[in-house]
């Protein structure tokens, strides 16, 4: 390599860039999709101790 090559700079930077582009894809695909998982938890849960006070009421 010769000392006034500059692509293994740009190409660090590059590696840099990508891994960040590639890190912040995640996080926006990631982060909407657990927080759908969180809400469907929380819907169902719901749903569930509905369902039970239906049940108990009907079986009275």
């Amino acid at each position: 390599m010769h000392p006034d090559d500059k692509r293994t700079d740009s190409w660090d930077s590059n590696l840099g860039l990508g891994a960040l582009v590639l890190m912040t894809g995640l996080a926006v695909v990631t982060l909407p999709m657990a927080a759908l998982v969180f809400a469907f938890d929380q819907v169902s849960l719901l749903m569930s101790n509905a369902a039970k006070a239906f049940l108990r009421k009907a079986a009275t």
